[in-house]
Formats: structure tokens, C-alpha cells, sequence
């Protein structure tokens, strides 16, 4: 046969071949895996997504501090040996989302905790929690080769469920929820990152920030919020909005964005809340250190949306601490 005709062949082959090979994205492995990583476990139809980076948050010093002063800490030192967790070695990040759902239908929504972690302890804990402080007893259930395990709270409309993913990765939340997650991350569905209306509001928020958020806004629960109140009509015209939170150089950042398709309404929208923010410099003309809190906010209106700003200092954040204090004393 000739050299020609083989590669004739062949390539074609090849081709074929790579095209129905979907790459399944890679699951986030704890203590390796980056914030963004997290965005391939939760499924296409993902309403709102949350995300909070632990581990950077418990490097904090302020944290460190409130740790070791608590009032808690001979049972935090407890759990730790119990369950074999570290909070402050040994957790990475914490996401979440919760799922579109038809009108009239259950929302669902699952979170995914990122760590290093010992299945058989951490089960152990759960279930004796749930017998000795809930009455709750533990069911299993198979699905799709991954164990969904199941209890009612006495105080819950809804059973929980959690899942032990792989070793780097507990799934929480309803089983629905649970069972999205499982079915992305064996690429059986397709991640939130395919959501085109998504990707591109989680292209508005600080995905390195300690904590951020992105979502859709339903248009009737808009509605209802602005029915209740006349002075919030504006918010009808609301469609999504991103939040984050963020510690850089001793200071406090955060920062909300809400986005709407109506110029006009945006701008009665800024006008709205500078107005509230003004009042309340009034109010606070007797004490300088909450008008300078005020003052840190900023409100500026684009096109298609508001954006919501403030940085506190931890000089005014102590300041604060002490004026409040002195108020309680007061009383």
C-alpha cells in the first residue's frame, strides 16, 4: 500500500478520534488546585454562584487572634484531634451555587468544601453529631458509584445530603444539588463555565478576592421586593449582580455591582442610594468616625450599572470598635 493512501487513512482517524474525545475538566485537587478550578464542579444551569477563599482567610492575623482569644478554643483544639481538620492548615476553599428551577419548583442548590480530609473520620463525626444532637439517623444511597448520605433535622422542611466526592472534595446541600455536582464532575453534564450569560458576569467580579458572588436576578422576586416597599421600585429593573470582599495593605475592600438594561433606571437607582448615604452623613454629624465610615462609600452609576464601592482601614475599623463601645457603656 502506498505511503500516501496509509496517511489517507490515518489521518482522518486521528481526527475523528480527538473531536469525539471531550476533555472532562480537571477536579480541584486541595492544597494544588486554584479558585477558578472550582467553577468545573457546579452544573451549566447555575443560577448563582458563591466562593470564598479559606484558606487566604485563615492567614489573616485578625483571624489568627480571634481564634486563639475565643472563648471556644479547648473545643476547637478538640475537633481538630476528633476529625483530623486543621481549619487553618488543612481547608482551602468553600464554593457553592444554587440551580435554576421551572416557576413553582424547588430550588436546589449544592456546595463543595475543597480539603484534606480523612473520609472515615469525618464521617464518623457527622454521624455522631446527627444521633447525639439532632436525633437524625444517617441514610446511604448509591449514585452513579459516589454514596449519598442523607438526613432529616428536626427542624428542616428538606433533608440534607453530602457526599464525599473524591479526597479533596465534600459535596453539601439538597440531593439534587449533590447529585449536579457528581454528574458535572464525571462529565456527564456540562460545567457552569459553558453558561456564556454566566462566564461573563463572573468577568465582573474579583475572582482572587476572599470572598465574591455572582447571580441572576428573578424578575418576580424583583418584583416582589419592590411591591413591599414603594421607594425600591427601581429594583424591578435589576438583572444580576456580583459582590466581593477582599484584605490588601491593612484595609477592608468590598464591592457590589448591580446591573440593569435601562440607563434611566440606573441612574434613579445611584441618585436612590447616594441620597440614603447622605442621610445618614447627617445623622451621624456627632460622631465623625461613623461619617467617615459613610464617606468611604462610593456610588458610581455606568450605563448598565451601579457599582457600590467601600475600603475600611483597620484604624477605622478599631476606631469604630472603641466609639461603639463607648456607647454601650454609655448606656
Amino acid at each position: 500500500m502506498k505511503k500516501g493512501l496509509v496517511l489517507a487513512l490515518i489521518v482522518p482517524l486521528l481526527v475523528f478520534s480527538l473531536s469525539s474525545c471531550k476533555k472532562k475538566e480537571a477536579v480541584p485537587v486541595a492544597g494544588e488546585a486554584k479558585p477558578a478550578d472550582m467553577l468545573n464542579l457546579f452544573p451549566q444551569e447555575s443560577q448563582a454562584v458563591f466562593f470564598a477563599n479559606l484558606e487566604k482567610l485563615m492567614k489573616l492575623e485578625a483571624v489568627n487572634q480571634a481564634i486563639q482569644k475565643d472563648e471556644n478554643y479547648q473545643k476547637y483544639q478538640e475537633f481538630i484531634q476528633q476529625v483530623g481538620i486543621d481549619p487553618q492548615k488543612d481547608v482551602f476553599y468553600a464554593c457553592g451555587a444554587i440551580l435554576s428551577a421551572p416557576e413553582g419548583e424547588k430550588q436546589n442548590a449544592a456546595a463543595v468544601i475543597n480539603l484534606k480530609y480523612d473520609k472515615e473520620k469525618v464521617l464518623g463525626f457527622i454521624k455522631a453529631q446527627a444521633t447525639q444532637e439532632e436525633g437524625v439517623e444517617i441514610q446511604e444511597e448509591d449514585y452513579n458509584g459516589v454514596t449519598l448520605y442523607t438526613g432529616q433535622p428536626k427542624d428542616e422542611k428538606e433533608p440534607g445530603c453530602f457526599a464525599f466526592l473524591d479526597d479533596s472534595n465534600i459535596i453539601v446541600g439538597t440531593k439534587v444539588g449533590v447529585q449536579g455536582v457528581i454528574d458535572v464532575a464525571q462529565g456527564k453534564k456540562p460545567s457552569c463555565k459553558t453558561s456564556e450569560n454566566l462566564t461573563n458576569l463572573l468577568g465582573d467580579v474579583n475572582q482572587e478576592a476572599l470572598f465574591w458572588g455572582v447571580g441572576f436576578f428573578p424578575a418576580k422576586t424583583m418584583d416582589q421586593a419592590a411591591g413591599q416597599n414603594p421607594m425600591l421600585a427601581n429594583l424591578k429593573t435589576i438583572k444580576a449582580g456580583t459582590i466581593s470582599f477582599d484584605y490588601a495593605n491593612q484595609a477592608y475592600a468590598g464591592e457590589i455591582k448591580l446591573f440593569s438594561d435601562d440607563e434611566q433606571k440606573v441612574k434613579q437607582l445611584a441618585d436612590f442610594i447616594n441620597g440614603l448615604k447622605s442621610m445618614g452623613t447627617m445623622a451621624a454629624a456627632q460622631k465623625p468616625v461613623f461619617g467617615e465610615l459613610l464617606n468611604n462609600i462610593q456610588i458610581t452609576p455606568e450605563p448598565d450599572k451601579v457599582i457600590i464601592s467601600v475600603q475600611i482601614t483597620e484604624d477605622l475599623i478599631q476606631r469604630l470598635e472603641a466609639e461603639s463601645k463607648k456607647e454601650t457603656e454609655e448606656k
